[in-house]
């Protein structure tokens, strides 16, 4: 028995040491750490998390939108992102924006939020450059390709 169990785990380690694997893991674990380095690094503007600043950012680069386009942008659920935004309204950071013969609001970006986002960004970015490193060109390309190829 001992002998069928340690040819087993010879067997599940070569399985982790196959190249696509290896990729996969160094992406995830890379998510991760990055994840959390930006999450922290978040709590250096009050009231500021990582999910708020995800949405600060779409809608400063995209304009009013509705819940579910945030919500499939940042790949969650829209029931998700519905206490997030009640929450960044009553923070003023954000406005519901209401187009004629339209029952669902949009969003957009208060003064004080595109301040808050403003503040935040280059801040953020430079967080990004310190700790995430540089791919070159084909390796995003593979990894844009890769994302855009599981949304269909």
């Amino acid at each position: 028995m001992a002998t069928e169990v340690s040819l087993n785990v010879q067997k599940m380690k070569e399985l982790m040491e196959d190249p696509q694997v290896r990729s996969w893991r160094a992406v995830l674990n890379s998510y991760k750490t990055m994840m959390r380095t930006l999450e922290e690094s978040m709590q250096d503007f009050e009231g500021c998390s990582l999910s708020r600043f995800q949405i600060l950012l779409n809608l400063y680069f995209n304009g009013s939108m509705r819940p579910v386009e945030i919500a499939e942008k940042l790949q969650v659920t829209r029931g998700n992102i519905t206490m997030f935004l009640k929450r960044m309204v009553q923070d003023e950071l954000i406005e519901k924006e209401f187009s004629s013969g339209k029952v669902r609001p949009r969003f957009r970006l208060t003064d004080k939020g595109v301040s808050c986002f403003e503040e935040i960004f280059p801040c953020h970015i430079a967080k990004v450059k310190e700790t995430f490193p540089q791919l070159d060109d084909p390796s995003v390309a593979k990894l844009n390709r890769f994302v855009e190829s599981s949304r269909s």
